[in-house]
């Protein structure tokens, strides 16, 4: 297994628990607690979304069958591209779960 992609296994869980309590304070701040079985959902269905993509075009790159060169470089930068792109998304959703947090404990 890649380094990024233990990187990303550890962050895609963090993400997904750094929601649960900035999560559950605002629950309780708005008397709403069923939002505390919502909010998790946004991050676990995007970091979802981000692996079925991630896993597809490495089962494509990886594929004997297809040999065209140019169609396996351009998969490659779109998977390195992805790859960051999914690092942002993962720390924008553990910095909005920090803002929760830091929000409604005040």
């Amino acid at each position: 297994m890649r380094k990024m992609t233990i990187a990303q296994i550890v962050g895609s869980l963090l993400a997904v628990g750094a929601v649960v309590p900035g999560g559950f304070l605002a629950s309780e701040h708005f008397r709403a607690y069923e939002l505390i079985w919502l909010i998790p959902f946004l991050p676990a269905f995007t970091v979802t979304f981000f692996w079925i993509v991630i896993v597809m075009v490495s089962h494509f790159i990886a594929a004997d069958s297809y040999k065209d060169p140019k169609a396996i470089a351009q998969a490659k930068s779109f998977l390195t591209f992805f790859d960051w792109l999914f690092f942002a998304v993962i720390a924008g959703f553990v910095l909005a779960g920090w803002f929760l947090y830091e929000y409604f404990s005040a």
